[in-house]
Parts: structure tokens; C-alpha cells; sequence
């Protein structure tokens, strides 16, 4: 494409693609923001006493999930685009390992560069890690993984 910039992170570093508002890819937001929309998903569409999703909407997002291809690896997806995460995807590959090893009951997604934007229903969870530093080869956000397997112990240890 004529102008736009291909080193780094290609075409999601170019002043043209900065300047787009495309909710699945690129997005411009805090982890602060995320937190608190995924604390509002993982509360039943509810947050600090504001609803920001209907109960019938937040039902609809995480149904009726459907198992494909990405090309190199399987993974699973509701009817709302959500990704759905299983412990037991990790049997599959090393690539669903890497991707749900330690994830298991989360819905959402994770960003290129080690963004992840989770939540986790059945322990009202919300959970959003946005590194400071991107890391184009920290392909499955490991380190945000890191701080969610901790949570879950966590919680664990709570129960």
C-alpha cells in the first residue's frame, strides 16, 4: 500500500491505520477502560451499580460457541466473536496449549503484542493487561497469562 509504513509492527504502526476505529483490531484504550468493561461481563452486564449490557445480550454474546480453524491452530468462538477458552484445548496441540493452558472458563480475546482483554463468568473475574512495551513474539500473551493463573489460584485458595 502506497504510504504506509511496513517496518515494525507493519501496517498497525502506520499514521493511516492509528487513525482508524476498528473495535477488532488496533484498539485505543486503556487497561484501565478494559478492566472495567470486563468487570462489567464478568458481573452479568453490570458494574459500580451502571449497566452496560442487557442480560439477554450478555446471554446472546457467550452462546452457541462453534469450533474452527485459525489457520494454525483450533480455537472456539460464540456467536458474539467472543473466544472461548478450555483447559482441556491444551490436549490438542502445542499451539492450543500455549493459547489456553491456564485460561480455562475465560471468554474474550488477547491483542498482538501481549494485550489481553478476559473475563471469567462462573468467578466474576474481569481482567485486562495492556504491557507498556508490546512484544510482536509473545504470541500467546504469556505474561498476561501469568497474572490470570495467579488470579485463579488465587481465587482457589479463596474458595
Amino acid at each position: 500500500m502506497k504510504g504506509i509504513k511496513t517496518e515494525g509492527f507493519g501496517v498497525f504502526d502506520s499514521p493511516e491505520y492509528l487513525q482508524a476505529q476498528i473495535s477488532s483490531a488496533g484498539a485505543k484504550c486503556s487497561a484501565r477502560g478494559l478492566a472495567k468493561l470486563a468487570a462489567a461481563m464478568a458481573g452479568g452486564g453490570e458494574t459500580q451499580g451502571h449497566r452496560v449490557l442487557g442480560q439477554s445480550a450478555l446471554n446472546a454474546l457467550h452462546t452457541e460457541p462453534v469450533e474452527r480453524s485459525m489457520t494454525i491452530m483450533e480455537n472456539r468462538f460464540t456467536q458474539g466473536g467472543l473466544a472461548q477458552f478450555k483447559e482441556s484445548d491444551a490436549a490438542i496441540g502445542p499451539l492450543e496449549a500455549g493459547m489456553s493452558a491456564g485460561r480455562g472458563g475465560f471468554y474474550g480475546w488477547l491483542g498482538l503484542g501481549g494485550s489481553v482483554f478476559q473475563w471469567h463468568p462462573e468467578h466474576r473475574i474481569g481482567f485486562a493487561y495492556v504491557p507498556t512495551a508490546l512484544n510482536p513474539i509473545d504470541v500467546f500473551n504469556e505474561r498476561g497469562k501469568s497474572y490470570q493463573e495467579e488470579i485463579l489460584r488465587c481465587v482457589a485458595a479463596m474458595a
